[in-house]
Protein backbone atom coordinates (compact mmCIF):
# COMPACT_ATOMS: atom_id res chain seq x y z
CA UNK A 1 0.00 0.00 0.00
CA UNK A 2 1.35 3.42 -0.98
CA UNK A 3 2.24 6.06 1.66
CA UNK A 4 -0.56 8.38 0.42
CA UNK A 5 -3.20 5.71 1.01
CA UNK A 6 -1.92 5.09 4.53
CA UNK A 7 -2.11 8.81 5.30
CA UNK A 8 -5.72 9.00 4.06
CA UNK A 9 -6.69 6.11 6.32
CA UNK A 10 -5.10 7.72 9.37
CA UNK A 11 -6.94 10.98 8.74
CA UNK A 12 -10.22 9.11 8.34
CA UNK A 13 -9.74 7.38 11.68
CA UNK A 14 -8.97 10.70 13.48
CA UNK A 15 -11.97 12.34 11.84
CA UNK A 16 -14.28 9.66 13.12
CA UNK A 17 -12.88 10.21 16.66
CA UNK A 18 -12.34 6.56 17.21
CA UNK A 19 -8.98 5.79 18.58
CA UNK A 20 -8.04 2.60 20.12
CA UNK A 21 -5.20 2.94 22.53
CA UNK A 22 -3.67 -0.33 23.41
CA UNK A 23 -2.02 -0.28 26.82
CA UNK A 24 1.59 -1.22 26.67
CA UNK A 25 3.24 -3.12 29.43
CA UNK A 26 4.78 0.06 30.99
CA UNK A 27 2.59 2.90 29.68
CA UNK A 28 0.16 3.03 32.58
CA UNK A 29 -2.72 3.84 30.19
CA UNK A 30 -6.15 2.27 29.91
CA UNK A 31 -8.29 1.34 26.94
CA UNK A 32 -10.40 4.34 26.02
CA UNK A 33 -13.52 4.26 23.85
CA UNK A 34 -13.81 8.02 23.23
CA UNK A 35 -10.27 8.99 22.44
CA UNK A 36 -9.72 10.42 25.93
CA UNK A 37 -6.70 9.10 27.65
CA UNK A 38 -7.50 8.38 31.28
CA UNK A 39 -4.66 8.67 33.78
CA UNK A 40 -4.05 5.80 36.08
CA UNK A 41 -5.55 6.05 39.56
CA UNK A 42 -3.34 7.77 42.11
CA UNK A 43 -1.13 5.40 43.91
CA UNK A 44 -2.89 4.46 47.11
CA UNK A 45 -1.11 5.30 50.35
CA UNK A 46 -0.14 2.39 52.51
CA UNK A 47 -2.73 1.92 55.24
CA UNK A 48 -1.65 2.06 58.83
CA UNK A 49 -2.30 -1.06 60.70
CA UNK A 50 -5.41 -0.73 62.82
CA UNK A 51 -4.88 -0.91 66.57
CA UNK A 52 -6.34 -4.06 67.99
CA UNK A 53 -9.34 -3.45 70.23
CA UNK A 54 -8.19 -2.63 73.74
CA UNK A 55 -9.54 -4.73 76.55
CA UNK A 56 -11.94 -2.92 78.84
CA UNK A 57 -10.20 -1.68 81.97
CA UNK A 58 -11.55 -3.12 85.18
CA UNK A 59 -10.66 -1.13 88.33
CA UNK A 60 -8.42 -3.07 90.60
CA UNK A 61 -9.56 -3.70 94.11
CA UNK A 62 -8.19 -1.33 96.66
CA UNK A 63 -7.53 1.58 94.30
CA UNK A 64 -10.63 3.52 95.25
CA UNK A 65 -12.58 2.18 92.26
CA UNK A 66 -10.18 3.79 89.72
CA UNK A 67 -7.70 1.94 87.52
CA UNK A 68 -4.11 3.09 87.34
CA UNK A 69 -3.65 5.66 84.59
CA UNK A 70 -7.34 6.37 84.22
CA UNK A 71 -8.73 9.86 84.62
CA UNK A 72 -10.25 10.71 87.94
CA UNK A 73 -13.88 11.74 87.87
CA UNK A 74 -14.24 14.96 89.89
CA UNK A 75 -16.54 14.77 92.83
CA UNK A 76 -19.67 16.77 93.16
CA UNK A 77 -18.84 20.05 94.92
CA UNK A 78 -21.36 19.20 97.58
CA UNK A 79 -19.66 15.90 98.35
CA UNK A 80 -16.16 17.34 98.06
CA UNK A 81 -16.76 19.98 100.67
CA UNK A 82 -19.32 18.24 102.85
CA UNK A 83 -16.88 16.84 105.40
CA UNK A 84 -18.86 13.63 105.55
CA UNK A 85 -17.10 10.45 106.49
CA UNK A 86 -16.86 8.38 103.31
CA UNK A 87 -17.68 5.30 105.33
CA UNK A 88 -20.94 6.97 106.35
CA UNK A 89 -21.93 9.49 103.64
CA UNK A 90 -25.31 10.06 105.25
CA UNK A 91 -24.01 10.81 108.73
CA UNK A 92 -24.46 14.20 110.39
CA UNK A 93 -22.28 17.04 109.18
CA UNK A 94 -21.01 19.72 111.49
CA UNK A 95 -20.61 23.38 110.53
CA UNK A 96 -16.83 23.13 110.97
CA UNK A 97 -16.63 20.00 108.82
CA UNK A 98 -18.39 21.75 105.96
CA UNK A 99 -16.05 24.70 106.35
CA UNK A 100 -17.90 26.69 103.71
CA UNK A 101 -21.59 27.17 103.04
CA UNK A 102 -23.20 29.48 100.48
CA UNK A 103 -24.91 31.34 103.32
CA UNK A 104 -21.52 32.44 104.62
CA UNK A 105 -21.32 34.94 101.76
CA UNK A 106 -24.65 36.49 102.72
CA UNK A 107 -24.74 39.66 104.77
CA UNK A 108 -26.14 39.46 108.29
CA UNK A 109 -29.30 41.38 107.43
CA UNK A 110 -30.23 38.88 104.73
CA UNK A 111 -29.42 35.95 106.97
CA UNK A 112 -31.59 37.41 109.73
CA UNK A 113 -34.55 37.46 107.33
CA UNK A 114 -33.93 33.89 106.20
CA UNK A 115 -33.37 32.69 109.78
CA UNK A 116 -37.05 33.12 110.59
CA UNK A 117 -37.75 29.72 109.05
CA UNK A 118 -34.37 28.48 107.75
CA UNK A 119 -32.34 26.47 110.26
CA UNK A 120 -29.05 26.69 108.33
CA UNK A 121 -29.30 30.46 107.96
CA UNK A 122 -29.90 30.74 111.71
CA UNK A 123 -26.91 28.49 112.43
CA UNK A 124 -24.54 30.41 110.15
CA UNK A 125 -25.63 33.73 111.63
CA UNK A 126 -25.36 32.39 115.17
CA UNK A 127 -21.80 31.21 114.58
CA UNK A 128 -20.93 34.56 113.00
CA UNK A 129 -21.78 36.27 116.28
CA UNK A 130 -20.11 33.62 118.45
CA UNK A 131 -17.12 35.78 119.40
CA UNK A 132 -18.88 39.14 119.22
CA UNK A 133 -22.23 38.85 120.97
CA UNK A 134 -22.73 35.65 122.94
CA UNK A 135 -26.37 36.29 123.86
CA UNK A 136 -27.32 37.04 120.24
CA UNK A 137 -25.29 34.09 119.01
CA UNK A 138 -27.08 31.70 121.39
CA UNK A 139 -30.48 33.06 120.33
CA UNK A 140 -29.86 32.15 116.69
CA UNK A 141 -28.36 28.79 117.57
CA UNK A 142 -31.41 27.92 119.65
CA UNK A 143 -33.57 28.94 116.70
CA UNK A 144 -31.54 26.76 114.34
CA UNK A 145 -31.91 23.77 116.65
CA UNK A 146 -35.63 24.41 117.08
CA UNK A 147 -36.25 24.66 113.34
CA UNK A 148 -34.22 21.57 112.51
CA UNK A 149 -35.26 19.54 115.54
CA UNK A 150 -31.68 18.27 115.68
CA UNK A 151 -28.78 18.88 118.11
CA UNK A 152 -25.94 19.62 115.65
CA UNK A 153 -26.14 23.42 115.84
CA UNK A 154 -25.99 23.28 119.64
CA UNK A 155 -23.02 20.91 119.56
CA UNK A 156 -21.11 23.13 117.13
CA UNK A 157 -21.85 26.19 119.28
CA UNK A 158 -20.71 24.35 122.40
CA UNK A 159 -17.47 23.15 120.80
CA UNK A 160 -16.64 26.61 119.46
CA UNK A 161 -16.64 28.37 122.81
CA UNK A 162 -14.32 31.42 122.73
CA UNK A 163 -13.47 30.89 126.38
CA UNK A 164 -10.89 28.45 127.72
CA UNK A 165 -12.38 25.29 129.17
CA UNK A 166 -9.52 24.80 131.61
CA UNK A 167 -6.42 26.52 132.94
CA UNK A 168 -3.46 24.43 134.06
CA UNK A 169 -5.61 21.35 133.72
CA UNK A 170 -8.36 22.64 136.01
CA UNK A 171 -11.77 23.15 134.35
CA UNK A 172 -13.25 26.62 134.69
CA UNK A 173 -16.61 26.89 136.43
CA UNK A 174 -18.07 28.95 133.59
CA UNK A 175 -17.12 26.30 131.03
CA UNK A 176 -18.48 23.45 133.15
CA UNK A 177 -21.82 25.18 133.55
CA UNK A 178 -22.17 26.09 129.88
CA UNK A 179 -21.19 22.61 128.69
CA UNK A 180 -23.62 20.95 131.06
CA UNK A 181 -26.61 23.17 130.14
CA UNK A 182 -26.06 22.78 126.39
CA UNK A 183 -25.54 19.02 126.76
CA UNK A 184 -28.88 18.70 128.57
CA UNK A 185 -30.67 20.60 125.80
CA UNK A 186 -28.90 18.61 123.06
CA UNK A 187 -29.90 15.40 124.80
CA UNK A 188 -33.57 16.37 124.44
CA UNK A 189 -32.97 16.70 120.70
CA UNK A 190 -31.52 13.22 120.37
CA UNK A 191 -27.81 13.67 121.06
CA UNK A 192 -27.89 11.12 123.86
CA UNK A 193 -27.05 11.44 127.57
CA UNK A 194 -23.33 10.64 127.40
CA UNK A 195 -22.21 14.27 127.54
CA UNK A 196 -24.71 15.08 130.26
CA UNK A 197 -23.25 12.34 132.44
CA UNK A 198 -19.69 13.44 131.68
CA UNK A 199 -20.20 17.09 132.58
CA UNK A 200 -22.29 16.27 135.63
CA UNK A 201 -19.43 14.16 136.93
CA UNK A 202 -17.01 17.03 136.36
CA UNK A 203 -19.30 19.43 138.21
CA UNK A 204 -19.55 17.08 141.15
CA UNK A 205 -15.78 16.82 141.21
CA UNK A 206 -14.83 20.45 140.64
CA UNK A 207 -17.58 22.69 142.03
CA UNK A 208 -18.84 23.19 145.57
CA UNK A 209 -22.47 22.32 146.39
CA UNK A 210 -22.85 20.21 143.21
CA UNK A 211 -26.48 19.16 143.87
CA UNK A 212 -27.59 22.77 144.17
CA UNK A 213 -25.49 23.69 141.13
CA UNK A 214 -27.03 20.96 138.99
CA UNK A 215 -30.60 21.91 139.98
CA UNK A 216 -29.94 25.51 139.00
CA UNK A 217 -28.36 24.50 135.69
CA UNK A 218 -31.25 22.22 134.83
CA UNK A 219 -33.64 25.14 135.33
CA UNK A 220 -31.54 27.11 132.84
CA UNK A 221 -31.72 24.23 130.37
CA UNK A 222 -35.50 24.06 130.82
CA UNK A 223 -35.75 27.76 129.99
CA UNK A 224 -33.77 27.26 126.78
CA UNK A 225 -36.08 24.42 125.80
CA UNK A 226 -39.10 26.62 126.48
CA UNK A 227 -37.70 29.30 124.14
CA UNK A 228 -37.16 26.70 121.45
CA UNK A 229 -40.73 25.47 121.85
CA UNK A 230 -41.92 29.03 121.29
CA UNK A 231 -39.99 29.19 118.03
CA UNK A 232 -41.60 25.97 116.85
CA UNK A 233 -45.05 27.15 117.89
CA UNK A 234 -44.57 30.41 115.98
CA UNK A 235 -43.17 28.88 112.77
CA UNK A 236 -44.69 25.40 112.45
CA UNK A 237 -47.74 25.77 114.67
CA UNK A 238 -46.94 23.33 117.47
CA UNK A 239 -43.83 22.34 119.43
CA UNK A 240 -42.25 18.96 118.84
CA UNK A 241 -39.52 19.36 121.46
CA UNK A 242 -40.35 18.08 124.91
CA UNK A 243 -39.72 19.89 128.14
CA UNK A 244 -37.37 18.90 130.95
CA UNK A 245 -38.64 16.83 133.84
CA UNK A 246 -37.69 17.69 137.43
CA UNK A 247 -36.38 21.13 136.52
Amino acid sequence: MSRSVEWIMVCAVLALGTVLVIRGPDTGLQHGATGTVQPPPAASQPLQAERPPQPETVPAAGDGGRAAGSRAVPESPDVARSGRDRADPFGPVSYEAVGSHPYESYDSETLALLAYSDAKAAEVLGMRFRRQDEARSLEYILRAAALSGRPEALQVFRNASPYPVAIDGRPLARALREQYVLSVVADKLGAGPADVVLWEQRIRTELPNPDQEIRRLRRQAAELLRRMQEVQREVIGAPTIGGLDNA
